[in-house]
């Protein structure tokens, strides 16, 4: 399967389980283009501020060797309304949310193969 096929139908599938107020976590849900989970599938994201307006800081719990990808995806109909991509590092990513409208969001990073590396959910309160 094409990689970003794959990757909108994981994107739409994770923000239509949050929407429907599952418990999402990175051991459930798995990554990689056949479902496969990476080392550090199980590692957990940090959102912060939550809610958030202008700016959005997601951290790794441990650095990754590869291109991380983040994506901020709307609880409303799935559209991934903002995305980016880092060097694979730890530390804090930040995000300039000025343009992303007022509502909730589920907040995945991945890495550029399409592992997941964890996900969570947050309000854009502006």
């Amino acid at each position: 399967m094409n990689k970003a096929i794959f990757r909108n139908r994981f994107v739409l599938g994770l923000a239509v389980l949050l929407s429907a107020g599952a418990l999402v976590n990175a051991r459930t849900i798995g990554g990689g283009e056949h479902g496969q989970q990476g080392p550090s599938a199980t590692q957990s994201i940090k959102v912060f501020p939550n809610p958030f307006n202008n700016v959005v800081n997601v951290s790794l719990r441990t650095p990754v060797g590869r291109p991380v990808i983040v994506r901020i995806v709307s609880q409303n109909g799935g559209a991934t309304v903002m995305h980016q991509t880092f060097p694979g590092s730890g530390g804090v990513f930040q995000l300039n949310t000025a343009s992303v409208p007022a509502g909730r969001y589920a907040v995945t990073v991945s890495t550029d193969e399409g592992t997941l590396l964890g996900t969570s959910s947050a309000t854009c309160a502006h």
